[in-house]
């Protein structure tokens, strides 16, 4: 069996697994310069030091975090291509590449605030603050706001429905009343159908990604805010919501992530704020006890 072959047949056992068609775009490109680099060659033809050699490639002319993100994938599939009998899992035997992740950054107040001014008195304001407000008070993910439609939101329990999220799995995510108010107000002006969008271009198209980024950067720009991107909003929110209330399996279940390892970075940051507030505030430091 070919590598082009067998990626046909996991991608029927990925999608089983409600992996993201994102995720599986991704793994289909790792594949891709894998056949590149060694031909479609039959899979039990692949040593170990074809990968390796794959590797080295790569870190010459793609970036450490694409490496890594290589690796991830080749390693999911070789060992569904193991599990199945296909051929022996040859991954487990590379070591991962390293790469130093960006810093965290969530947005700080001051920013947030700057940001949310910058919006007024533009033809958009209603509609920007309301995408500001959401962003901040639930943590969506850039594809889940602009996923989501009219008959997701419901005001009287103060929720909406994230219908697309990662791995294609619905969760409910509360928002604060003047997220309501504000999603309300924008709602004003546009026909009330469950399927329509919540959010529209200003020619009442959907928003895809691309428009989407270019608008909180826009507003970034115009808030003198250094960096700006959906992202960081959702780090806020994670970071916030952890700095007043502990509880890192609610964070998980609203963030929509499958695990708590991602959450668990956002507790040490927020524990490191605890830490530092500790120094300073000591009674038995500050008292000289």
């Amino acid at each position: 069996m070919k590598i082009s072959q067998a990626f046909v047949l996991y991608t029927v056992h990925a999608r089983a697994r409600a992996l993201s068609p994102r995720t599986i775009t991704g793994y289909k490109a790792a594949l891709d310069q894998l056949i590149r680099f060694v031909q479609d060659v039959e899979i039990g033809d692949i040593k170990r030091d074809d990968l390796l050699a794959f590797f080295a490639d790569q870190a010459e002319s793609k970036s450490p975090r694409t490496v890594w993100t290589y690796h991830v994938a080749l390693s999911a599939i070789w060992r569904w291509l193991d599990a199945e009998g296909y051929t022996s899992n040859l991954m487990s035997t590379i070591n991962r590449p390293r790469f130093h992740a960006k810093e965290i950054q969530p947005y700080t107040k001051t920013e947030i605030t700057a940001m949310l001014g910058a919006v007024r008195d533009l033809s958009t304001e209603v509609r920007n603050r309301a995408i500001l407000l959401t962003l901040l008070d639930t943590g969506l993910r850039a594809s889940e706001l602009i996923d989501l439609v009219r008959g997701d939101i419901d005001y009287r329990s103060q929720s909406l429905i994230v219908r697309h999220g990662k791995g294609d799995k619905s969760r409910t995510v509360p928002f604060s009343p003047p997220t309501g108010e504000a999603i309300r107000k924008y709602h004003q002006d546009i026909l009330d159908v469950p399927d329509c969008p919540v959010f529209l271009t200003e020619e009442a198209k959907p928003f895809n990604r691309a428009y989407l980024l270019t608008v909180i950067k826009r507003i970034g720009e115009r808030a003198g805010v250094a960096g700006a991107n959906v992202h960081r909003f959702r780090h806020t929110f994670a970071v916030e919501f952890l700095r007043t209330n502990p509880n890192v399996f609610a964070l998980q279940k609203m963030l929509g992530h499958n695990s708590l390892e991602t959450v668990q970075v956002y507790l040490q940051l927020a524990q490191s704020d605890i830490d530092k507030a500790h120094r300073v505030g000591s009674p038995v430091k500050n008292w000289g006890l």
